[in-house]
Parts: structure tokens; C-alpha cells; sequence
């Protein structure tokens, strides 16, 4: 998850504009977005802009009661998230949401593309969730919860885990 979030930073995820770019893809494989079909298959459109992939943004910045406007990359979006101050116990916490999102994104794209699943975007935001609830309960000391219940309501659990680390 970490190396992938390093790849999206610096647009090397393997999009088939990359594959094009570096000469793995013949000019005629479609670069169409395999969520939409209507946009050229890029890392910011795939990890940020496809819609509902920027409403699952805008859901995870609303569980942080946080108002934003999306990053045009996400480079841009890391340094974003990078500027919010937090003590490092909370702030350990905060710099894997981004990852978890990212991650989770792609595995569902790669899902849909290797293994003919359909996009489940209700979904997603749970896998959001799991892969956070996850890293805090195996990262964070302290934490006492299930993860069932650090997920069932994330919004909350974040009161929790920042009275745990505090």
C-alpha cells in the first residue's frame, strides 16, 4: 500500500496511457477508463476524478469534518493532506488515509479489469474503512477495539482512536 501511494505520487501507476508511454502498449489498445468509458485512463482520473471515486473523497474529508476542493493530482492531494496538523500519534493515522483510499481504488479497478468483477462503489467505501480500521489496529499501540467496530461507524471511531493516542 505504501509503495503503491509512492507510484501515484510520482504518476507511475500502470495505466495504459503509462503502458503506451513506455512502449508495453500497442497505440491502438483503448485508453478509455474502465469505470466510465468516457475518459482517458490516468492516475488523477482513475485514483480522483472519476466521479464516484471523487465522491468517496468527499465522503472520507467529511468523516474528518474537513471541507476541500480535490487536488488536480495527487501529488497535489498528499501535500494537502500533509498540511493538517495533528499530534503524531493522530497524525500516524491521518497520513494512511489517503494510501488506504488509493489502494482500495485500485484493487477494485484491477478486480473489474482481471477478473471481470463490476464496480462496487458502496463497497468501496467500506474496503476504505477495513484497510484503515487494519492499519490502526496493527500500527497504533493502544488500540483495544475490533476492527468490526472501528468500521461500523469510522466517523466516531476517529473520536476513539484520537482519545486513545492523545
Amino acid at each position: 500500500m505504501l509503495f503503491f501511494g509512492w507510484l501515484a505520487w510520482k504518476d507511475r501507476v500502470k495505466t495504459s496511457v503509462f503502458l503506451k508511454r513506455i512502449g508495453v502498449l500497442s497505440s491502438s489498445t483503448s485508453s478509455l477508463c474502465l469505470f466510465c468509458k468516457n475518459e482517458v485512463k490516468t492516475t488523477k482520473h482513475v485514483l480522483l476524478f472519476y466521479p464516484l471515486v471523487w465522491k468517496l473523497w468527499s465522503e472520507i474529508v467529511s468523516w474528518c469534518d474537513l471541507k476541500w476542493a480535490i487536488p488536480s493530482s495527487v501529488e497535489g492531494l498528499f501535500q494537502w493532506w500533509a498540511s493538517e496538523k495533528y499530534k503524531y500519534w493522530v497524525h500516524e493515522l491521518w497520513k494512511i488515509i489517503p494510501k488506504a483510499v488509493l489502494w482500495s481504488v485500485w484493487k477494485l479497478r484491477n478486480e473489474c479489469l482481471f477478473k471481470g468483477a463490476q464496480p462496487d462503489f458502496a463497497n468501496l467505501s467500506e474496503r476504505v474503512k477495513v484497510q484503515i480500521a487494519i492499519w490502526a489496529k496493527l500500527h497504533m499501540e493502544g488500540i483495544n477495539y475490533l476492527v468490526h467496530n472501528l468500521v461500523s461507524n469510522l466517523k466516531q471511531s476517529r473520536y476513539i482512536l484520537y482519545s486513545v493516542v492523545l
